[in-house]
């Protein structure tokens, strides 16, 4: 049996300081769950062997977040209610003494992976791209899940949309926050730019039926695709190549934009042209900007229940299940809502300030009254959507600064 791989660089000494930081995080989830513990699956960039890491200062140092996926045991929903709030805090504990960017749990059960397959970016490289850490391997009920790679819907770009645009979001606090950037501000700002950029790159290639859940073979795909039919192709290409790069091998490239607004605003700019024909074309409607986006896309997107279901299990104060906020933040979760919210706070903001309409719209679908003008509004909104898009890791953590 072949030892495992966690980055491209394969060198054992790198391979030997993940396992012990990985040993670590299976050991606290063992010592919490005990008996309900099913298996635990490294996913995410170390669990395809693209991990990375920066090794320009001679020392080994994790940039990546761990991507880890907890199988519970039967009661599935028993178990989710009691321990997953738990599992939570351990995640934001093991980051800081692990000293790693962040500790992502997702908690599902064995039969929710193994049986019919769903047709989601996420599922494919959970299934395709992953190590089991603890337990017995999957057994997923397609053995050649490739040819799902090849039938993934167009709405799976709309979802690299929202995902990368508030990583955009959170890209801009930093730029624009008034205490200034810190390295770590930088290095988190680099990371969202590229994923923004990739985002872009991942979606031709999902339209064209051409994803692969290996990064270094979609770099190798995208090559073949015509980039240069495609309007800023080439410019994309460059970028995309060079924010792969980023992520396989960080500290490598130079990088001498960052933090910088006006390279925030050149990614915002294709970010948004790109988005915006892409949207047109798989909605099969001329979007005018992003204020009519915002008003075509909440009759053109599924509604997750599941989500609300998860919410209500993760709740530790069943009291909390009494309150209008509760239920309001549950719908304003919703992807639907969020889609509707995100590209208005995205692109109100420009080189010359903010537009007022945009935000006045977004004030209204976040349930607040715009007290404020200009950037000291655009601040607030933003971080009242970044606390309903992700509470936790570096959205929550860049919202509460000026909370």
């Amino acid at each position: 049996m072949l030892p495992p791989r966690y980055t491209v660089h394969n060198d054992q000494h790198i391979n030997a300081f993940i396992q012990g930081q990985l040993d670590t995080i299976v050991r606290e989830i063992h010592d919490l769950l005990g008996p309900r513990l099913d298996a635990v699956l490294l996913c995410g960039g170390f669990g395809r062997g693209e991990g990375g890491m920066d090794l320009s200062s001679g020392n080994i140092r994790v940039v990546n977040d761990y991507d880890l996926t907890i199988l519970l045991k039967t009661p599935f929903v028993i178990n989710y209610r009691r321990y997953a709030r738990r599992l939570h805090h351990l995640a934001e504990a093991l980051a800081p003494r692990l000293r790693v960017k962040q500790v992502d749990f997702s908690i599902r059960s064995r039969d929710m992976l193994e049986k019919k397959p769903v047709p989601t970016v996420a599922y494919y490289e959970l299934i395709e791209g992953q190590q089991i850490l603890y337990g017995e391997p999957l057994r997923p009920a397609v053995s050649d899940l490739s040819t799902l790679a090849t039938q993934l819907p167009l709405t799976e770009g709309t979802v690299y949309f929202l995902n990368r645009g508030s990583g955009l979001l959170i890209a801009a606090r930093y730029v624009f926050y008034e205490e200034g950037l810190s390295d770590r501000d930088r290095e988190n700002f680099l990371i969202e730019i590229d994923k923004s950029i990739m985002a872009i790159g991942d979606t031709m290639l999902i339209s064209k039926g051409a994803y692969h859940y290996s990064y270094e073979e979609r770099l190798r795909r995208i090559k073949d695709i015509g980039l240069g039919e495609i309007k800023n192709g080439n410019r994309i290409g460059t970028l995309y190549a060079r924010a792969i790069e980023n992520k396989l091998r960080p500290g490598t490239v130079a990088q001498d934009n960052a933090g910088s607004a006006k390279w925030w605003f050149e990614v915002q700019s294709l970010f948004g042209q790109f988005f915006l024909d892409f949207e047109s074309g798989r909605l099969s409607t001329v979007v005018k900007d992003w204020s009519h986006y915002s008003e075509v896309i909440p009759s053109t997107w599924r509604r997750s229940y599941a989500q609300c279901a998860q919410a209500v299990l993760s709740t530790d104060k069943i009291r909390d299940l009494c309150k209008i906020r509760f239920w309001s933040d549950v719908r304003l979760r919703q992807e639907d809502k969020l889609l509707q919210i995100m590209p208005l706070l995205l692109f109100s903001l420009s080189a010359a300030g903010t537009d007022r309409g945009m935000l006045e719209r977004a004030a209204t679908l976040l349930g607040l009254f715009p007290e404020e003008d200009g950037l000291a509004l655009w601040t607030r909104l933003v971080n009242r959507y970044l606390l309903l898009y992700h509470p936790g890791g570096a959205a929550g953590e860049v919202a509460r600064r000026t909370q």
